[in-house]
């Protein structure tokens, strides 16, 4: 049960746009990927053969046009995600006995645990799912001419999953709460599809036209969250709706948004596949040995700084994900908030996001990306653990939405900022396959903080602890952070061609020199 930031997706191209326009140099990306659409320009009396670059709309490239349109629809089921699991933390604590309790913490269990770990175990249960399978999925787009079906089948899926949630009650919560589990891991296949056909929409349009196209992106994809948000929320607030009936509405919406939305994948064409599974592999074991390959290599090559921001990330991206999810389980059952109120904390937080890209974006050019970052794991540190001092009862509910306004600016200062330090750390000719492997190393840990907030919740510590917990994981990312080497040679060894393909192609020459020799 995770919440994907849309931001993930995107960011990447948009600060590089964004970068474009910084004074400093030490923020120049390195060359784009994106390949410039050329043609020939015989109109009038200009020569035949003079290349022209040709801007275009996103309606103007069909691939770009769905690309929009499934992203937006899907985050749209992110946001119904708070409404439904608020549904079934409060079916759960029916079940239990808890919501009568006049206690200010219920010590009830259903099925062995506390209600309050539902979510939260769900959610390691997902982010197991997606370390151990997101690199079959990733080898099934990368090694096989599937990677359409692949998105098809899993928006199929989400669809139909949607549909099943709708009927969330009394009599069958614990069945959807194991739904929710494999639904969240489709969501991750989901955004991997769709994600994979970012560079060939690049190899269609010049480097300025994708860097319009990703920011109109992210933009639609907000303005998506934001309205379905909205409407779900005053559509219960008119009409009295309690939390089943929200999620049920919400439900509703979602399955007729991703309807419509998903049937744009017809729109994106079938691609062959990019390499050939080596002889000594299978499309299980081809992803994992990529994945190791290519660490053994940054390692080897670049142990001073790109390795270490990856290991910096693998912890530190976890515990940021995981306070959406877990703030759910904590402001519902410490606070009392029900489905609407959550869903204005969290509108609060998307809106609040948009200029915590800008402080973000102003701290890297002023300083540098790595100062930006170590800065935002101390300022995460901070309010995480004064909103768990200050969010102690429901009387204090109002502050609740007061912390949507810092999670929200941290939030949007967070993903670009990352996106931006990766973007400009590597090395050039392995972009793609660097992009790969920075997603999976998001995944990697991205079950523990939930595992760490269910375990001090089931030994019975307060849940404002359990919260606090997550400052395990800013700390942990601060201090990897601070293994890396100066910007300046991080921006240097990026503008260098891959030290990892050099080192290949002298093997594959050395190969080839004793091949000829015998």
């Amino acid at each position: 049960m995770s919440l994907t930031s849309p931001l993930l997706e995107n960011e990447k191209d948009t600060d590089a746009q964004n970068d474009d326009n910084a004074s400093d140099d030490q923020l120049t990306p390195p060359e784009p990927i994106a390949v410039v659409l050329s043609v020939e320009n015989n109109d009038g009396d200009d020569d035949d053969g003079v290349v022209v670059t040709e801007r275009k709309k996103i309606s103007d490239v069909k691939e770009a046009a769905a690309y929009a349109v499934i992203s937006s629809a899907r985050n749209t089921m992110i946001m119904s995600n708070i409404f439904l699991f608020t549904s079934i933390l409060y079916l759960a604590n029916k079940d239990a006995g808890c919501d009568n309790d006049d206690e200010e913490s219920c010590d009830k269990k259903i099925y062995g645990i506390r209600p309050s770990s539902l979510l939260p175990i769900g959610a390691t249960a997902t982010g197991l799912l997606a370390c151990f399978f997101t690199p079959v999925m990733g080898a099934l787009i990368d090694f096989t001419p599937y990677r359409k079906l692949l998105g098809i089948i899993s928006a199929s899926f989400l669809t139909f999953a949607q549909a099943i949630l709708f009927f969330t009650m009394q009599e069958t919560w614990l069945y959807m709460a194991i739904l929710v589990v494999f639904n969240s891991f489709i969501l991750q296949v989901q955004v991997l599809a769709i994600f994979s056909y970012l560079p060939e929409i690049a190899r269609m349009v010049d480097d300025r036209t994708m860097a319009t196209f990703t920011s109109r992106f992210t933009m639609l994809q907000f303005a998506s969250m934001g309205i379905f948000v909205l409407i779900i929320t005053m559509i219960s607030t008119a009409f009295g709706l309690d939390d089943v009936d929200t999620s049920h509405v919400s439900q509703l919406f979602s399955i007729i948004v991703l309807s419509i939305g998903f049937s744009a994948w017809r729109l994106m064409p079938e691609v062959p596949a990019n390499r050939k599974i080596p002889s000594d592999k299978n499309i299980i074991t081809a992803g994992f040995a990529q994945n190791l390959n290519t660490f053994k290599g940054i390692h080897k090559y670049y142990g001073d700084g790109l390795k270490w921001f990856l290991i910096s990330y693998s912890f530190g991206s976890p515990g940021v994900d995981a306070i959406i999810g877990l703030s759910m389980t904590y402001l519902s059952e410490v606070m009392e908030m029900d489905g609407s109120q959550l869903g204005i904390v969290f509108l609060i937080a998307l809106l609040c996001s948009i200029p915590g890209a800008k402080l973000g974006a102003d701290i890297s050019k002023k300083y540098n990306p790595i100062i930006s970052l170590k800065i935002f794991y101390v300022y995460f540190t901070s309010i995480t653990i004064v909103g768990g001092i200050l969010l102690d009862r429901p009387e204090r509910k109002n502050l609740a939405y007061g912390l949507g306004v810092v999670w929200g600016l941290g939030l949007g200062w967070y993903h670009p900022t990352v996106n931006l330090i990766f973007s400009l750390s590597l090395p050039k000719g392995q972009e793609a396959e660097l992009a790969g492997f920075f997603m999976y190393s998001g995944q990697i840990f991205n079950w523990l903080p939930s595992l760490v907030f269910t375990l001090l919740n089931e030994f019975g510590a307060p849940l404002n602890i359990a919260m606090m917990s997550l400052i395990i994981f800013y700390i942990l990312g601060f201090c990897f952070l601070c293994r890396m080497c100066s910007w300046q040679d991080i921006r240097k060894s990026a503008n260098e061609h891959s030290l990892i393909i050099r080192a290949m192609d002298d093997e594959n020459d050395e190969q080839q020199k004793l091949f000829n020799e015998e």
